[in-house]
């Protein structure tokens, strides 16, 4: 008769959930809580975020950028409370809010900015205050998006392991019973 593992996988056992998605071999648990998670919201790409913040990964991610430049796109045509638009209509050139939407992607996943607001403002002639208050929204949002994200995967880690606890609890009593 060959050996089963009806333990589950001992490898992860004991880890914080970070270590256990910052693991190189994710095991089923986390891959299903990953699933899960991102299901509960398909429109925001949590676990590339996630995932670019706790593995490390460094490398650049189409989807994360269109959703940075997107977002930046949706902020600047927002209306304030006062009924004002938050970018006035004239100065909503692509160049200088694609610049802000990296900025601010690289500032959530890697802690902070290559270049200053001030240089970056010169380099597209913007207001360097405007520039870093667009930047430092925009990196708000998102990071405020990946706490959100962190919450429900480590919830859905959390259910997806007691859901498989019991199961292998049920087979190990009818293999026992049998």
């Amino acid at each position: 008769m060959a050996t089963e593992n009806v333990g589950g996988d001992w490898t992860v056992r004991g880890l914080e959930p970070e270590q256990k998605f910052a693991a190189t071999n994710l095991s089923d648990d986390c891959i299903d809580a990953a699933n899960r998670a991102q299901r509960s919201n398909p429109n925001f790409p949590g676990w590339q975020f996630y995932s670019r913040m706790v593995r490390g990964d460094t490398c650049f991610d189409r989807q994360l950028a269109a959703y940075a430049i997107a977002l930046a796109r949706a902020y600047s045509r927002c209306r304030k409370l006062n009924g004002r638009a938050v970018v006035g209509v004239r100065y909503r050139g692509n160049a200088w809010l694609t610049a802000c939407a990296f900025d601010a992607l690289e500032r959530v996943i890697f802690g902070n900015n290559a270049a200053s607001a001030v240089n970056q403002a010169a380099t597209f002639d913007v207001n360097a205050e405007t520039y870093a208050t667009i930047r430092n929204n925009l990196a708000d949002f998102m990071a405020a998006g990946v706490e959100d994200f962190r919450h429900e995967l480590h919830h859905m880690l959390r259910k997806v392991e007691s859901a498989n606890r019991r199961a292998r609890f049920f087979e190990a009593v009818e293999r026992a019973s049998a």
